[in-house]
């Protein structure tokens, strides 16, 4: 594509600045970009693949959550979760190990960072949980990332010993 400029004046500054003005292309969407980065050509005509509502690996998370959260949708061991939780220390601690977010500096522009929050909610006597009410216990700023997360974990003082049994969840803040 081929963009002239043509300016009649007798002040040459005026023309000189006019013809060195660079119009800057219009901003990207970067969702459109993050899409173009991971799918091949076929999967992005692809809408229940690449769209952004698919969940093409089944991991229970869309594309659109995926991107926001900075993960690579073609990875389907790159998305939110908690790996393993486990009695520590004596078995009294509880241990909770999840795949936090961490950016993804695999194309531009893409997360350079993530802020992740365990959270825990009060479990019932029938082994349930019957309120969205979580409670934040650790925030983390995980940064460096190349869509496939870190494995982080937490260790809960005391955790075996609660009564009621705790419920957990990681989940990512977007900025």
């Amino acid at each position: 594509m081929f963009i002239y400029k043509i300016a009649l004046s007798t002040n040459y500054t005026d023309v000189y600045n006019f013809l060195n003005a660079i119009t800057p292309p219009p901003a990207a969407d970067p969702f459109a970009t993050w899409q173009t980065n991971y799918f091949t050509s076929g999967e992005l005509a692809n809408q229940a693949f690449s769209g952004p509502n698919a969940d093409p690996l089944g991991k229970g998370m869309s594309n659109t959550n995926q991107f926001l959260a900075g993960f690579n949708p073609t990875n389907a061991a790159a998305y939110l979760h908690i790996i393993s939780i486990s009695k520590t220390n004596g078995g009294t601690d509880i241990r909770v190990d999840y795949l936090g977010a961490s950016g993804d500096n695999t194309y531009s522009p893409g997360f350079a960072n993530r802020t992740n929050v365990l959270e825990f909610t009060a479990g019932t006597g029938n082994g349930s949980y019957a309120t969205n009410n979580f409670v934040g216990i650790q925030t983390n700023i995980l940064s460096g990332g190349a869509g496939l997360g870190t494995n982080t974990s937490f260790i809960e003082t005391n955790g075996a010993t609660f009564t009621p049994s705790r419920y957990y969840r990681v989940r990512v803040l977007v900025q």
